[in-house]
């Protein structure tokens, strides 16, 4: 048996959540996940890897880290008794690089959606706002052992 060294932990906290907002950008984002993997079938099926198959890798490698982010956002959210909430996740300090990944694919998306390179449309401002403040968290609070800044904070300041 190998000795693998143990990948630090660390606590992500997303101060002042919007229930409302969580639940469309993740809405938005599933509606651009359908499509990118419709699209990356269609390229297959032409026997091309073209940019559609490129994003759709890279959102498959991350699946696993989002589906395990939405199970605990959604025990936080069924329980919420106001219109926001803290969400408190255990991860790896390894998710500060792929938050950052993340973001990149979900702004590139936005450029297909916005180039009319894709049918859904492009997130609306405060969508987009929070999808990113939703990832630039995970990379300040890992990467740059920030404290949390809150959406309402990340909003006053945008």
């Amino acid at each position: 048996m190998g000795t693998e060294a143990a990948v630090p932990r660390r606590v992500v906290r997303l101060v002042d959540v919007p229930v409302r907002l969580y639940r469309e950008a993740q809405q938005h984002t599933d509606e651009l996940l359908r499509e990118l993997v419709l699209m990356a079938g269609w390229e297959a099926s032409r026997g091309e890897e073209g940019t559609a198959t490129r994003l759709a890798g890279t959102a498959d490698r991350h699946r696993a880290e989002r589906h395990a982010l939405s199970v605990v956002a959604e025990r936080v959210l069924a329980g919420a008794a106001g219109d926001s909430v803290t969400i408190e996740y255990e991860v790896d300090v390894s998710a500060a690089e792929t938050s950052a990944e993340w973001a990149a694919l979900l702004d590139e998306l936005a450029a297909l959606c916005r180039d009319g390179g894709m049918l859904v449309v492009p997130a609306h401002g405060e969508v987009a706002a929070f999808s990113r403040w939703f990832c630039e968290e995970f990379v300040r609070q890992l990467r740059d052992e920030a404290t949390p800044r809150s959406w309402s904070e990340a909003r006053a300041d945008a």
